[in-house]
């Protein structure tokens, strides 16, 4: 994962979604497949806090500080 993880969601299916910082200090959100030991790929997102939480339908809603 990134530096600084402060935000986690998990859908029904596994998937893990996690608010991190890249080595540059941008906010992204890592995604870790169910089984997985790390992040497949990352979604960036804009500077600043964002929290995490997925719906019952494995949606995830990221909470925007703007």
């Amino acid at each position: 994962m990134g530096r600084f993880p402060s935000s986690l969601a998990v859908t029904t299916d596994g998937t893990l979604y996690v608010l991190q910082s890249t080595e540059s200090g941008q906010a992204q959100i890592g995604v870790v497949a169910p089984g997985a030991a790390e992040a497949g790929f990352a979604i960036g997102v804009t500077p600043g806090e964002h929290w995490l939480t997925a719906g019952p339908d494995g949606s995830l809603y990221v909470a925007n500080p703007a």
